[in-house]
């Protein structure tokens, strides 16, 4: 396969030097047309690459790689303009290295207009973009007026928009597809030799120019333009930009209460209109069920958890959670004149459905019950760690109410005993009234709780709910919903 690849890129070559020299192009004795490892014949820019190397206009670099997805500065794209040109002298005097490669090339290029002649360094060390290549070509051509409408979607705005037309007209440029030419894409090597072999072709297309518009709405229609060859067939079609909409803000609804506001936005060219919500002051989850604490008088914990799953779409009862998933430790007992007990972090301390004999549990104990009873982590979620504002504003507002630990009526906190948890060592330090609430709502002054010993949708100060909710450890659990 290799042999036959060599014989037909031999054979090619062998062509295009015949070509030039019937043409009565004179090559230098230091350019030799040689392959080039990193050029295919049967690329779509082979043929261009081989016929300018035959022409002295390209050399390749020193290790014999053409390297033809390599973006080309502009320094590289004069040089391979000056030499086509044939390397002409000029009087200009460019700022740039009278030692570099391209000192020469860069004399033409400001004698052209092609750069300045201040910074030219700087300038012709940037990348060319597709429009830079196609504006140099079209000074070399001397700058040919084109009548041709717009071919691409995106130059209307483009300084080079004389040259792309032109370019496009002449066969030298096509469109990236869509209609779109990109101007500001960066030019590789392959791009530029292509560029300048359609030049050299010297074909110029005869279109025929058809156009049809499509919509409605003045803000939104769009010309539809086709255009063929009527001698060589090709085609190509593109679609003008739509004038767009000039929306301007025409009316106010603020929020109030629960009420969410809006904002109207009016397009005078064509009347459409749009709104953007200003959300509610007020935000209550009305149909979170209230389950009072009466029957389990230190299951706070057991109760809120149960409230807030039987909101996210789960059927289970308090009394279920309890014996079947919530993990349960020792009450606080004496021993040796000293006290111990569970880790609340691990399991509730002592009986949930006594007064007496029990205490409480962190939401870490509380995550390992979910974890039983729901299985995967995507269910819910340990939001220990946030501020209580973030999580009425992120959580609640979207309808997910938060299970949160505080303290009972959000009074102050004090500490009530402290004990050695049998299972880790920990020292526990307990403070009361330990309480675990079910955030349910939001205003601008308050937060709403549905309170397993208060009551439904209780509302406390901001400032004091969020000091006792930061006191506990900002401790917090939201459950997903079921079908989420």
């Amino acid at each position: 396969m290799k042999t036959n690849m060599k014989k037909i890129i031999s054979a090619v070559l062998a062509v295009i030097i015949a070509v030039c020299l019937l043409a009565g192009f004179a090559m230098a004795d230091e350019v030799e047309v040689r392959e080039f490892p990193d050029v295919d014949a049967a690329a779509w820019y082979g043929e261009a690459v081989y016929q300018m190397c035959g022409l002295g206009v390209i050399k390749g670099y020193p290790d014999g790689r053409f390297r033809p997805d390599r973006t080309a500065t502009k320094a590289n794209a004069v040089t391979i303009l000056w030499r086509y040109s044939g390397s002409p002298e000029s009087d200009a005097e460019p700022d740039a290295d009278e030692s570099s490669y391209y000192y020469g090339a860069a004399k033409w290029a400001v004698e052209l207009g092609a750069v300045d002649a201040v910074s030219t360094d700087k300038r012709l060390s940037e990348a060319c973009t597709r429009a830079d290549f196609v504006f140099y070509l079209w000074l070399m051509s001397g700058k040919e007026a084109s009548s041709l409408p717009d071919p691409f979607s995106d130059i209307a705005e483009s300084p080079y928009r004389d040259a792309i037309v032109w370019a496009f007209e002449n066969d030298v440029a096509h469109g990236v597809g869509s209609g779109r030419f990109r101007p500001e894409n960066e030019c590789s090597r392959a791009e530029i030799v292509t560029f300048l072999s359609r030049l050299e072709a010297g074909h110029r297309h005869e279109f025929d120019v058809s156009a049809r518009i499509e919509g409605d709405n003045p803000c939104e229609v769009r010309e539809k333009r086709t255009f063929i060859c009527a001698e060589c067939g090709y085609s190509a079609e593109m679609k003008t930009r739509a004038k767009g909409h000039s929306f301007e803000l025409s009316r106010t609804v603020e929020p109030k209460g629960e009420k969410a506001g809006y904002r109207e936005y009016l397009c005078p060219g064509c009347g459409k209109s749009y709104r953007e919500e200003i959300p509610a002051e007020c935000v209550i989850l009305h149909g979170v069920e209230y389950i009072n604490q009466n029957k389990w008088p230190t299951g706070c914990e057991s109760v809120s958890t149960v409230a807030a799953l039987r909101y996210a779409g789960y059927d289970i009862s308090v009394d279920s959670f309890i014996d079947n998933y919530l993990p349960r430790g020792p009450m606080i007992y004496y021993k040796n004149g000293k006290k111990y007990g569970a880790d609340p972090a691990e399991s509730f301390v002592g009986n949930p459905r006594s007064s007496s004999g029990g205490y409480g549990c962190y939401a870490s104990a509380i995550v390992k019950a979910l974890k039983k009873y729901l299985g995967s982590g995507d269910k819910y979620l340990d939001l220990t760690g946030a501020d209580l504002s973030d999580l009425a504003e992120n959580y609640v507002r979207s309808g997910i109410p938060v299970i949160v630990w505080a303290t009972s009526g959000m009074k102050k906190p004090y500490l009530r005993t402290s004990w050695t948890a049998t299972d880790t060592g920990r020292v526990i330090k307990w403070y009361s009234p330990f309480h675990c609430l079910l955030l349910v709502g939001f205003d601008k002054d308050y937060y709403y709780f549905n309170d397993p010993q208060a009551g439904k949708e209780v509302k406390y100060a901001r400032s004091t709910s969020e000091d006792r909710f930061n006191f506990m450890g900002k401790q917090a659990i939201a459950i997903l919903p079921a079908n989420h």
